[in-house]
C-alpha cells in the first residue's frame, strides 16, 4: 500500500509531536501552541472619591452606602456596596450630612452607581418625584472627585427647600446640529432630548449634581 505524501507529512508530524511529548514530562500544548496574553498588570487605575449630602431627616445610626452597579445595564443585582465615612470636616463642601467613599477603578470606567441605607433592609435613594433613582452615571478618565445631593430615600419624606430643575441643548460639536435620543443623567434623574435637543431634569433639590 503507497501513502501520498500528505499524509506521509501529516503523520510525521504526529509521530515527532507524540515523541516529544512522551520525552519531555514538563511539556504542555500551550508551549508549542501560545496563548494569548492576558496579564492586565499594567493597566492604569484611577481613584474616584465621591461626596453624597444626605438629607437631615435621614434616620441616625445607618450605614450609608455608595452602590456600584451592572457597568452595562445598570441593574443592582450584582450591585457592590461601599461603606461611606461622615466628612463634615471638609471645608469645601457645605453644611450639613455629607458622607464620602473613595473606590479604585480602571481608566475610562464607565460607572453607574447610587445611594442607599441599611437597616433591616436595603433603602434606596428615591427622587423628589417619589421615585426610585435606577443609576447615576460618570467616566473616570483620571482620578476625580464626584459631589451628589441625595433627594430623598424611599421611607423618608422630601425635606429639601423647593426643587429647581436643569435644562438645555445638546448639539453636535462640528455641525452644530441638535442630537435627539440622547441620555441625559443629573441628580439621579433621566431624561431624552428631544428632537430639538433640549432636556430638562426636574425635582432636583439645590446643590452641585453629577
Amino acid at each position: 500500500m503507497s501513502i501520498s505524501r500528505p499524509k506521509l507529512i501529516l503523520l510525521s508530524f504526529i509521530f515527532l509531536l507524540s515523541f516529544t511529548l512522551s520525552s519531555c514530562g514538563s511539556i504542555s500544548l500551550g508551549d508549542i501552541f501560545p496563548t494569548l496574553n492576558t496579564d492586565t498588570s499594567d493597566e492604569v487605575m484611577v481613584e474616584v472619591t465621591f461626596f453624597v449630602q444626605i438629607p437631615l431627616n435621614t434616620p441616625e445610626g445607618e450605614i450609608i452606602y455608595l452602590s456600584t452597579l451592572d457597568e452595562v445595564t445598570g441593574l443592582g443585582v450584582n450591585a457592590t456596596a461601599h461603606p461611606m465615612e461622615p466628612a463634615l470636616g471638609d471645608a469645601n463642601l457645605d453644611q450639613g450630612l455629607i458622607y464620602k467613599a473613595t473606590i479604585t477603578v480602571p481608566r475610562h470606567t464607565i460607572i453607574k452607581y447610587r445611594y442607599t441605607r441599611q437597616n433591616q433592609y436595603a433603602v434606596i435613594e428615591h427622587t423628589q418625584d417619589d421615585e426610585q433613582v435606577r443609576y447615576r452615571m460618570a467616566k473616570a478618565d483620571n482620578q476625580l472627585e464626584i459631589r451628589d445631593v441625595v433627594s430623598k430615600w424611599s421611607d423618608t419624606s422630601y425635606y429639601w427647600p423647593e426643587p429647581g430643575r436643569i435644562s438645555g441643548i445638546i448639539s453636535d460639536s462640528t455641525t452644530g446640529e441638535p442630537v435627539p435620543g440622547m441620555l441625559v443623567i443629573g441628580g439621579g434623574v433621566q431624561a431624552f432630548t428631544t428632537a430639538s435637543g433640549s432636556y430638562m431634569l426636574p425635582g432636583l433639590p439645590p446643590g452641585v449634581h453629577n
